[in-house]
């Protein structure tokens, strides 16, 4: 009675075994006829079964059903394709990690590397243009880590999922992806600078400032960096050494306009106004259609006569030698905003203020033919809206 028990269970056993290893194979003939919504039923409770879950073949499998229910183009397959095709690589890659002689690991690398990986690096693309950043970055990070197995690296793609990342506003994740990519051995000081305007963006301003000091360590000459630490000190009211960083970057690239520009408007914050003239001028000199530099170098010499005429008018009203003087020095000053401000409107006509104030220097200086012709732009401008 014994031996008939013990042989009973044993069936049981083996018969469990053998109706899920039916399942593998019941799973592969539906694949192959086409009918992915029983195939992935049958692959799904095989794949969960404490024996044929571990077998090679049910991953291999699982990841071609998977796959082709991601890829599938009709209408049939809709309610089952989210996360296909992660199921997919995660079935392939676990044939990967458990080879057998009997599974064509050429095959599978193909799914992997060729199919599976273009998939997944499509849909997280169309993702991106949708502007769901999340979505995209996850798959921007599978196809990363499928390109490692096989110890190929995809700095690009650890790239894409950091962008996405901090598109998302997520500083953490879009950190530790940016740090994945220096893992790597990329090396450029531009990473190091997306890594601090992370933690900066995460009001982390020792996290960010620690991290340009290693990048500037092992970068000195990069521009990106120079920036990112000449933006640090601005944050932190470090005006003095933000000008230091800034003079470095234009000792490195001295052609670049928007340095003298920005140091500028940094020693005009410090009441320097010698000082940002000067570099206002030499952004100009670098590049003559710089707005900011036309309109900011214009309105300093406007501040400059606001000043001239609060003097005059606290001068005694008997001393018309030093308001005569003044004048004079009053109309070199406007004489010295025009031709600036005439440009800055140049390059954008519409800047309300800039049109103001041209046409009150046309008035003062009886210029009315340059009057009359803005007046006539500026009604020709509205009346096109």
């Amino acid at each position: 009675m014994k031996k008939i028990v013990i042989a009973i269970m044993m069936f049981a056993i083996t018969g469990g075994v053998f109706a899920q290893g039916a399942k593998v194979t019941s799973a592969n003939n539906y694949y192959k006829s086409g009918d992915l919504r029983k195939a992935k039923t049958a692959i799904d409770q095989a794949s969960v079964h404490v024996k044929t879950g571990t077998w090679p073949k049910t991953w291999s499998y699982m990841g071609k059903i998977y796959y082709a229910i991601a890829v599938d183009t009709t209408a049939e397959y809709k309610d089952i394709q989210p996360g296909a095709i992660y199921k997919s690589a995660d079935a392939f890659e676990k044939v990967v990690a458990n080879p057998d002689s009997k599974i064509n690991l050429g095959e599978v690398r193909m799914y992997l590397m060729r199919d599976v990986y273009n998939k997944m690096y499509n849909d997280a693309y169309t993702a991106y243009s949708a502007k769901d950043y999340m979505a995209a970055s996850k798959g921007f990070v599978r196809c990363a880590q499928i390109r490692s197995i096989y110890d190929e690296v995809d700095t690009s793609g650890y790239f894409n999922a950091a962008g996405m990342y901090a598109m998302a506003e997520e500083h953490d994740s879009a950190i530790k992806y940016y740090n994945e990519i220096l893992t790597t051995g990329y090396e450029d000081g531009v990473v190091y600078s997306k890594i601090s305007r992370e933690y900066l963006l995460n009001s982390d301003t020792a996290g960010a400032m620690k991290v340009v000091a290693e990048g500037r360590a092992a970068y000195p000459d990069n521009q990106a960096l120079l920036i990112s630490e000449f933006n640090l000190y601005v944050e932190m009211g470090e005006t003095e050494k933000a000008i230091s960083n800034i003079d470095q970057a234009i000792e490195a690239n001295p052609g670049k306009p928007a340095y003298y520009y920005v140091r500028g408007k940094l020693k005009e914050t410090q009441n320097d106004l010698v000082g940002a003239e000067a570099d206002y001028i030499k952004t100009i000199e670098v590049d003559p259609k710089h707005l900011d530099a036309n309109h900011d170098l214009g309105a300093l010499y406007i501040n400059e006569s606001v000043k001239i005429v609060a003097e005059m008018d606290a001068l005694p009203y008997s001393d018309t030698k030093g308001y005569d003087a003044k004048k004079i020095e009053l109309e070199a000053v406007y004489a010295k905003a025009l031709p600036f401000l005439k440009m800055a409107y140049e390059i954008d006509p519409s800047d309300v203020e800039v049109q103001g104030i041209l046409k009150k220097l046309y008035l003062r200086s009886k210029d009315m033919d340059s009057f009359n012709k803005l007046q006539k732009e500026i009604d020709a401008a509205d009346a096109a809206e």
